[in-house]
């Protein structure tokens, strides 16, 4: 009989078809990038490639329903269950890309967990026909799931195509002149009973960012470091030298001196203190066209009586420009000539390999920046947003977790194993005492290693004063709670320290979940926490740790923290396998190598 062709035939709604998009749409090719749903939606053009993707995904789908017969008749079994992974692929796709869409989305997460239950639905049945070829009872069953399935990615499409109108009318209201019509843009700006911004459309948040009447320092360094999960440099600066540009039509029977003296020149001078602050904090924004029309502004200055603040705003930009190539990076000495670093850390005493870890993790923090972090909760690991030294400090944090698993699972002797293990708990420990809670994370990171947390007699065989550590460690490590007992330690710690990159991290991307938009307004709020949640890294590295440097030790470690460990074919695997050997699993303590 014929089967899902009937029930899967897409027939796309009126308002899906009547929409101007919708032909454009239908005839895209998706890159490879972009079917794994991995579209940025930082801009307001990226946001609308990415409805684009979703609706050529979501078309894609269903239309391989029509397919379906064809497949089943003259396809094998394991070529018909790929389409079907396929399928599933592409869902899962459309839900990464409805968790990135930064306006409200609750009625299209709700409708993409409908579709992908439903296609579980399809997929079972169809495994179920594929098993009973001939049967009615399945072939019923088919249809019936597939239509399920189909009618929910029509009302997915509805939704989607009206998403898209109410989007392009957002758009069109950020697109107009940011002196239009102020009193209806006001509406745009939503203040908390402190006055501080919770929601804000782009040009109303930029009119309170140059408004001479706001003194909020906060709010300022906040825009500056995080406007770009929002807009762009450019678009930034054309918005605010057009602040800059008062119109003539604000003056209401002033004469026009006194309009130059009370409106002109207050708004005039908060754009260049505005620039002056952009300049000194994010100077990486200012590509060639961002940079030309900030000429253009110096220029502009000139010619209406700012030459004083004009030649100092040109001074500092050219030396901006002159150190933009110069990045001060962390040296470390070079090991000896025929010493093998990781033989060498490996006999060093704990607490002077403690020590040189901390340093080690100081000087790489040293070099660390809020800008870093705002890259990071912006573009990730993307080259525009690149995160050098953060990088740096998780590749040596990795790269040491790494090392000592090794070196635990290469002891086959119980004994030595649990006398190493209580080597790395003293490590631990002088790290926590030294306030080098990064240090302390990288060895934590190794004993939780699948492979080392296994090791059940290593730890149970500790004597009391090592549990002891061992425990206190685990608890304030626990990373459930978000870090809290972690994050309540270090409320009454003072400076110098050197706090956890990845509990940063990890605490911008649980915010960075977050909505970006409510009602289309740009959440604000929640660019402020996470600004708050980079300067809480920042309140402890003042100062460097009061230790004393070995310049064997911190070389053998720096070169550890450059290497890769799979060259040397340590890698999860590796250590597991070798684990396994040393402590099989349930062995009894007696049977184990001591």
């Amino acid at each position: 009989m014929a089967i899902p062709a009937a029930a899967g035939k897409l027939k796309l709604p009126e308002s899906v078809v009547d929409s101007d998009h919708a032909a454009h749409i239908l005839r895209m090719t998706l890159s490879p990038r972009e079917k794994k749903g991995n579209v940025s939606m930082r801009t307001e053009g990226e946001q609308s490639r990415g409805l684009q993707v979703m609706f050529a995904l979501c078309t894609s789908l269903a239309q391989s329903f029509t397919t379906m017969e064809d497949d089943i008749n003259n396809l094998s079994r394991d070529e018909v269950m790929k389409k079907a992974h396929e399928r599933g692929e592409s869902v899962d796709s459309l839900l990464k890309l409805v968790n990135k869409l930064p306006m409200k989305s609750n009625e299209l997460l709700e409708m993409v967990t409908v579709i992908k239950t439903t296609g579980k639905e399809v997929d079972s049945a169809e495994a179920e026909y594929l098993d009973h070829i001939g049967h009615p009872q399945f072939a019923d069953k088919l249809v019936a799931a597939v239509k399920k399935n189909t009618t929910a990615i029509e009302e997915f499409l509805v939704l989607l195509v009206s998403l898209r109108k109410e989007f392009d009318k957002s758009k069109n209201v950020e697109n107009l002149d940011i002196w239009t019509d102020p009193v209806k843009l006001k509406k745009n700006l939503i203040l908390d009973g402190h006055k501080h911004v919770l929601n804000g459309g782009l040009n109303q948040l930029i009119t309170h960012l140059t408004d001479p009447n706001n003194q909020d320092v906060r709010f300022a360094k906040v825009f500056i470091f995080m406007y770009r999960l929002f807009t762009t440099p450019l678009t930034l600066i054309d918005k605010i030298l057009a602040r800059y540009d008062v119109p003539s039509s604000l003056n209401h029977g002033m004469e026009a001196s006194e309009f130059r003296t009370s409106v002109v020149q207050p708004i005039q001078q908060r754009v260049y203190v505005i620039i002056r602050l952009w300049v000194t904090y994010c100077f990486e924004d200012f590509s060639m066209n961002v940079l030309r029309r900030l000429h253009e502004y110096i220029d502009n200055l000139k010619s209406d009586g700012y030459k004083k603040e004009a030649m100092s705003l040109l001074d500092f930009v050219n030396l901006k420009v002159s150190q933009r190539t110069v990045r001060v990076v962390p040296t470390f000495p070079s090991p000896p000539k025929g010493l093998i670093p990781f033989e060498y850390l490996a006999n060093t005493d704990p607490i002077l390999l403690a020590d040189q870890f901390s340093i080690f993790f100081d000087q790489l923090a040293m070099n660390l920046y809020h800008r870093e972090f705002a890259s990071y909760a912006i573009g990730g690991h993307t080259q525009e947003f690149a995160c050098p030294q953060i990088e740096m400090i998780l590749m040596a944090s990795r790269s040491i977790s790494m090392w000592i698993q090794s070196t635990l699972v290469a002891v086959e002797s119980l004994k030595s194993r649990t006398s190493l293990v209580a080597k790395y708990l003293q490590i631990v420990d002088r790290a926590r005492q030294m306030q080098c809670y990064q240090a302390m994370y990288a060895v934590m990171e190794a004993f939780n290693a699948p492979a080392i947390s296994r090791l059940q007699w290593s730890f149970d065989t500790l004597h009391v004063d090592s549990r002891k550590i061992l425990m206190s460690a685990q608890s304030f490590l626990d990373p459930s709670s978000e870090y809290k007992s972690y994050k309540g330690g270090l409320i009454a710690k003072q400076p110098p320290a050197v706090p956890i990159v990845q509990v940063t991290l990890e605490d911008i991307n649980r915010l960075d979940e977050e909505v970006t938009k409510s009602n289309h307004l740009i959440n604000f709020r929640k660019c402020d926490a996470i600004w708050t949640a980079i300067e809480e890294y920042f309140r402890l590295r003042k100062g460097t740790l009061p230790l004393h440097e070995d310049s064997v030790v911190l070389s053998c470690i720096a070169s550890l923290a450059r290497t890769n460990m799979a060259q040397y074919e340590i890698t999860e695997g590796s250590l597991m396998e070798q684990s396994l050997l040393v402590e099989p699993p349930n062995a009894p303590l007696q049977s184990l190598k001591h």
